[in-house]
């Protein structure tokens, strides 16, 4: 029986990961470097930190990655509060799991804060039980901690959830962890890249039909 449902934030719930590329390649530009969508898309549900840490490796970057953190933030903070939008699909399947009665939680490698004032701008954090962010455990993704934290803060086992995820990264966190996968990769992703996962399917919204048929319940 399933007890409790995670979603990652970032380009699940909420299409921010464009506005990421955006600011991260404004940053870099500033370097005379070039952001490409492969280098952007390796580090997909990776933290901030960590993926701005993997840019000034591969780039050797004369700067902090504190400081390049504080120039990403800077852009992204008018890109969020000007840009931001929810999900295609997502509003009906938070719905339809708060109708069965199943718990809600969000399992993201963003911060708390930012997560919680992107969940109140589209009025659904009413959905959610909790949230786990990055801040609260030792590794992010693709390591299982988020989502092994999320089942310790939930009382709940493996086999007991499912998590919503868009990432590779997230979803080799989610195997890691044993727990059934969903994957809604992005528009400009190869769903043969997701194979791993238990199930992929191009909107979110497509996640209600399979619990109907109750193919989702184990």
């Amino acid at each position: 029986m399933i007890k409790l449902i995670i979603f990652d934030y970032d380009g699940l719930l909420v299409e921010s990961e464009k506005l990421a590329f955006w600011a991260e390649e404004k940053i870099l530009a500033k370097y005379d470097k070039i952001l490409t969508n492969n280098l952007f898309d390796k580090y997909i549900g990776y933290s901030v930190i960590d993926t701005l840490k993997c840019y000034i490796n591969y780039f050797r970057l004369p700067v902090s990655v504190e400081e390049l953190y504080k120039k990403r933030e800077a852009i992204m903070t008018h890109l969020l509060r000007t840009k931001l939008q929810l999900m295609p699909g997502v509003l009906p399947v938070l719905k339809y799991f708060d109708n069965k009665g199943i718990d809600m939680v969000v399992a993201s490698s963003g911060e708390r804060d930012y997560i919680e004032k992107g969940l109140e701008k589209f009025n659904i954090a009413h959905f959610f039980k909790n949230i786990t962010s990055v801040s609260e455990v030792k590794n992010g993704k693709p390591n299982p901690d988020l989502f092994l934290e999320a089942l310790r803060k939930n009382g709940v086992e493996s086999d007991e959830a499912i998590v919503f995820e868009d990432s590779l990264s997230g979803v080799k966190a989610a195997r890691a962890s044993n727990i059934f996968c969903i994957a809604v990769p992005p528009k400009n992703k190869g769903m043969r890249q997701y194979r791993q996962t238990n199930l992929v399917i191009n909107n979110i919204k497509l996640s209600i039909n399979f619990f109907e048929k109750g193919k989702l319940f184990r």
